[in-house]
């Protein structure tokens, strides 16, 4: 294997190595070849199947109690992962230098010569049903869409349906896109936390472009939306009712007072999607916060078997040959 394959990995030690990692604070940095931060970077915890975003500069910060012999995975948008044993990690700040991935560029231009490029849609984008998907600042709901996997397309452009339910219409959200773990549920994220988007309107579909990331959609991914808590949004932690000092006190119709947009749904003829959520807070519902838990959809009542999901598709590219 050439040189250019390997991931170089750069760490400043500023003191001794940590034997055994328990309630340790790990920080530092992601960078590329010219030793800029990188933006759209992401640390991953294996033994906590839990990611923590780095900041537009490739910068991170986070506590965690790991055994030594745990993995942290350092990933980014368009880069090569790297996975580092905690046991060999400084005691101090991390830098870690990510190598281009242009395996995946490079197959779909080699395919283009040989081919036209085709677009295919995975998720339904009729049917609207008025309901709305009702969560609160940072809660997510996740929805699998399945593609052709023989199609080996790259994902283009992530929908999500948003109504005029909801406090104020312009509040922004997250969306992410997650590959199915091997329970099926969300597990790796292979977007980054700069995909923030809003509707204008209401009652209306809201795109975000991320044809730039060449991301294999296989044979599908999960596509999620969170509820951002900040970003300029209404309602949290201001005008807050009286005799609510806290967003997370009182029930359930106070918190929605604060709710942000909210999601459409849409009516599947497939009984069994896979819906998954995750609080940011203990609920009813779930006792572990941000943990995810599979969550069955709503049966319809238009036809028998009918159910209502999250309104999202996506879009992805493919070589016809």
């Amino acid at each position: 294997m050439s040189l250019s394959k390997y991931v170089w990995v750069l760490v400043l030690v500023c003191g001794v190595c940590v034997a055994n990692a328990k309630d340790h604070k790990y920080y530092g940095q992601l960078v590329g070849k010219d030793n800029q931060g990188l933006p759209n970077s992401f640390v991953s915890v294996k033994s906590l199947n839990q990611s923590f975003p780095c900041d537009m500069k490739g910068k991170f910060s986070f506590t965690a109690n790991l055994n030594a012999e745990d993995s942290l995975v350092f990933y980014a948008a368009g880069y090569e992962r790297v996975a580092i044993v905690v046991d060999v990690l400084p005691d101090d700040s991390i830098i870690v230098e990510l190598k281009k991935n242009s395996t995946q560029l490079q197959e779909f231009t080699l395919g283009l010569k040989s081919g036209r490029v085709r677009e295919a849609v995975a998720g339904s984008r009729k049917w609207l049903h008025q309901a709305g998907c009702y969560l609160l600042f940072k809660d997510e709901i996740a929805l699998f869409l399945p593609a052709d996997s023989s199609l080996h397309g790259l994902l283009k452009e992530v929908n999500v349906y948003i109504t005029k339910d909801g406090k104020a219409v312009t509040n922004k959200f997250f969306i992410h896109v997650y590959r199915p773990d091997s329970t099926g549920a969300p597990g790796e994220e292979v977007t980054d936390a700069a995909v923030i988007v809003n509707a204008q309107k209401g009652n209306e579909w809201v795109g975000a472009d991320l044809s730039d990331n060449k991301i294999q959609v296989g044979s599908g991914l999960f596509v999620s939306v969170e509820w951002a808590y900040g970003q300029g949004n209404d309602g949290f932690p201001h005008d807050m009712p009286p005799g609510v000092s806290n967003y997370y006190a009182g029930n359930d119709s106070l918190r929605n007072f604060y709710n942000g947009q909210v999601l459409g749904l849409t009516w599947l003829d497939n009984p069994k999607p896979k819906v998954y959520r995750r609080y940011a807070r203990t609920t009813y519902e779930h006792t572990a916060p941000d943990k995810w838990f599979l969550t069955p959809p709503t049966n319809g009542g238009r036809k028998r078997n009918e159910c209502i999901t999250p309104m999202m598709y996506f879009t992805y590219t493919y070589v016809e040959h």
